[in-house]
């Protein structure tokens, strides 16, 4: 059982994603993928507010590290599940174990805290999970969509590799309390607030934030100056745009002949094997609350089948990366720039 003193946080979620295996084979469902996301997202928010040795300090005083003789962390982490289930996924030298899963992940202390510490770290883990589940998931190909969603036919030979996972909220109290963004103009403000609370909990550690000074060498940093967002209202599932430019052309979205053709496919833009692009793709489902006739004072959550498509794009000056964001911006009219304008 959750010590209650001890805890921080819990919210319920669900998700499908590929599934770890052993190195007999077996395949299992492994719950640090949650503390790995998590972790790495609060090194890219630090990142983009202080320098890199400064953020390293902080996000191993939350989750722990091996420098030195090796730090226990402020944040101890317990997934438990309510559901799993493990199958396979494609054929031949394809074939690979996937997961279904739902569960409770529950954030606690490790050690007492002053009242505004502990305060304010309860609301910096819930804004770092939520941060994850808005931009991303969690475990293997992260950072895209799942194909086997919103791009089926990208399998109808059975022949390619399983690419991305898909996470939702889950239960109504998750519902109402954590989904922050109702509205894609919103996106823009649900930043900011992640950015406040990390300075909030930075300022308590005796640490200012230096918004000039920040780790400008990491890929990933989340600063204005190194990443864009961009989104668009998506109807169904079947009305994913973006997941097509990621295998072919993306200028064919665009129905003039005088344009020339546009790939990100297996460039720096995308990535390919061994290396890590330089955007995300996910589809985060929209979750309306709607008037409940018998409890007007207390709002349902509503799960439905529109989706915010989001590009999370940190561009370089590569050719590739130059193009993209130049279709982007001028050429292209159904993304909008959510952050930071």
């Amino acid at each position: 059982m959750v010590n209650q003193s001890s805890r921080l946080e819990r919210s319920f979620i669900k998700g499908q994603g590929q599934a770890a295996k052993l190195l007999d084979g077996t395949s299992e469902f492994r719950p640090n993928i949650f503390r790995a996301a998590i972790r790495g997202h609060a090194l890219r928010i630090f990142g983009g507010l202080t320098d890199a040795n400064t953020a390293d300090r902080l996000v191993e005083q939350l989750f722990g590290g091996v420098q030195g003789q090796g730090t226990v962390g402020l944040l101890s982490m317990v997934f438990q599940e309510s559901y799993l289930e493990i199958e396979t996924f494609g054929q031949g030298t394809y074939e690979q174990p996937i997961y279904k899963v739902e569960g409770d992940l529950i954030w606690k202390l490790t050690r007492s805290l002053l009242s505004d510490q502990q305060e304010t770290l309860t609301k910096l883990i819930a804004a770092l999970t939520r941060f994850a589940m808005v931009f991303g998931g969690f475990g293997k190909s992260w950072r895209r969509a799942d194909h086997r969603l919103f791009y089926e036919e990208y399998y109808d030979h059975g022949y390619n590799p399983l690419i991305g996972c898909h996470w939702t909220w889950a239960g109504e109290r998750s519902l109402i309390r954590d989904v922050q963004v109702r509205k894609l103009e919103k996106l823009g403000e649900f930043i900011e607030n992640v950015r406040q609370v990390a300075q909030d909990w930075m300022q308590l550690q005796g640490e200012q934030p230096h918004p000039q000074n920040w780790a400008k060498s990491w890929r990933e940093a989340w600063h204005p100056d190194k990443v864009q967002v961009w989104g668009r209202l998506a109807e169904s599932a079947d009305d994913c745009e973006a997941i097509r430019w990621l295998h072919g052309p993306y200028r064919e979205a665009i129905p003039r002949a005088s344009l020339p053709e546009g790939s990100i496919y297996q460039s720096s833009v995308t990535g390919k094997v061994n290396q890590i692009g330089r955007l995300w793709h996910r589809m985060y489902p929209l979750i309306r609350l709607v008037k409940d006739p018998a409890n007007p004072a207390k709002p349902k959550p509503l799960l439905t089948r529109q989706f915010f498509e989001l590009l999370t794009f940190f561009p370089d000056d590569s050719p590739e990366s130059q193009a993209f964001y130049k279709f982007l911006a001028i050429e292209q009219n159904q993304f909008q720039r959510l952050w930071k304008q």
